[in-house]
């Protein structure tokens, strides 16, 4: 009795959005587990963060709750995942911090199965602004480059903050400040955005984006963001592009700290671009939803696309994060450039990987060396790699 009083208090505190729209509305297996027994269900989803993302388990989950409450003499606060009315034929959906009206013919693609995904964008891109402070104190070249580029655009904007940081550390130190430098804020393209929810995520959540880019090539998706963008009160910090991803990214070398590619299938298309227009040490995050083709069930469209043939078994999904690393490599080794794996994730029906991109002659020819053939029994699946490059050095032997 005291445990199910337990779960009826944690519950009734919890704004109920299982679809995927608040992420405190999330409880650990753990919690969850013994009272689901007590009724009767002994099946858990395989991962915390999909046990109330997913719509069947929603409603499983909601009847379980619904026969803890009558256990525990109490009644259950009614669930509230839908859409709340704002005006009209207008409904608005909350998902973190931000909230995007949509018509109801839906005119712009809402995929509420893609809250995973945002939140730990968010998570790793906020990490990343951490990373990036640590690299310009220690005067990492590619931050150097970056710090000069951005007190040129701004032609000394940034000195009053850089000085209200050195006098707030000196005050806790009790000592004379001394100068120090800010990182620039980060400069975000979603080349993608479509009802522009994921930008303004990032402009409400993120304390270090200086300017998020929205792009879609839709012209109704351009409303809808403008439309959103006033809604979230962010007009000075998301700004709504329309044009081809790959011409804008072409147009802007260099230029975006952060590049968000997160399209319908393959983001093949896109990497060439994107390789180019996001800066030294910049992040880019690449989402692939075609794991028919990753994972093995049509070996000629996998090569057509990543140059890869893939093996079926139980490894397809991690092979398919590996096929998609060397797809991004192989495009970024053209201008001389590497990635650094940061984050790779397989959920549900699609991967994302989180790769810095650093440019370097010496290094990118490397790359053979990163790269092997897996060679699968069909009997045992047994496997064995086998290297396409070796580096090796001679001592005493002269470059030349």
């Amino acid at each position: 009795a005291a445990a199910l009083q337990g779960l009826k208090s944690v519950v009734a505190s919890a704004r109920w959005k299982p679809n995927g729209c608040s992420a405190q509305a999330r409880l650990p297996r753990s919690t969850v587990k013994p009272f689901l027994a007590k009724v009767g269900r002994t099946a858990f989803a395989s991962r915390e963060e999909s046990f109330l993302t997913s719509s069947s388990w929603s409603v499983k989950f909601q009847n379980a709750l619904s026969k803890v409450f009558s256990l525990a003499g109490g009644s259950r606060p009614e669930p509230d995942w839908r859409a709340d009315e704002v005006g009209g034929a207008m409904s608005e959906i909350r998902e973190g911090k931000a909230g995007v009206l949509l018509a109801d013919e839906n005119d712009v693609f809402y995929n509420k199965a893609q809250v995973v995904n945002r939140d730990i964008s968010i998570a790793v891109i906020k990490t990343f602004a951490k990373k990036r402070q640590e690299e310009l104190d220690a005067n990492a070249k590619h931050m150097k480059v970056r710090y000069a580029r951005w007190k040129k655009k701004s032609k000394g904007g940034g000195q009053e903050q850089n000085k209200q940081r050195a006098d707030a550390e000196g005050a806790e130190a009790g000592e004379k400040a001394k100068p120090v430098r800010e990182a620039p804020g980060l400069d975000i393209l979603e080349a993608m955005a479509a009802s522009g929810l994921r930008a303004m995520r990032y402009a409400l959540e993120i304390p270090q984006v200086n300017k998020v880019y929205a792009n879609d090539i839709d012209g109704k998706a351009l409303d809808a963001m403008r439309k959103n963008i006033a809604h979230n009160g962010v007009e000075g910090k998301v700004e709504p592009t329309k044009s081809d991803a790959r011409v804008l990214m072409l147009q802007n070398p260099l230029e975006y700290d952060v590049i968000d590619l997160d399209p319908y299938g393959a983001p093949v298309q896109l990497l060439d671009s994107a390789v180019q227009a996001v800066c030294d040490g910049g992040l880019l995050c690449v989402t692939a939803t075609d794991m028919a083709v990753l994972c093995g069930n049509s070996n000629e469209a996998c090569w057509l696309k990543y140059s890869s043939y893939p093996l079926r078994g139980k490894h397809c999904h991690e092979a398919a994060l590996r096929i998609l690393l060397h797809t991004i490599q192989s495009h970024a080794g053209r201008y001389k450039r590497y990635i650094v794996p940061v984050l790779s994730m397989s959920v549900d029906y699609y991967v994302r990987v989180f790769v810095r991109v650093f440019t370097s002659a010496n290094v990118a020819k490397d790359s053979a060396t990163r790269v092997s053939y897996a060679y699968v029994c069909n009997g045992c699946h047994s496997f064995n790699f086998q290297r396409v490059g070796e580096k090796k050095t001679t001592a005493g032997r002269k470059k030349g």
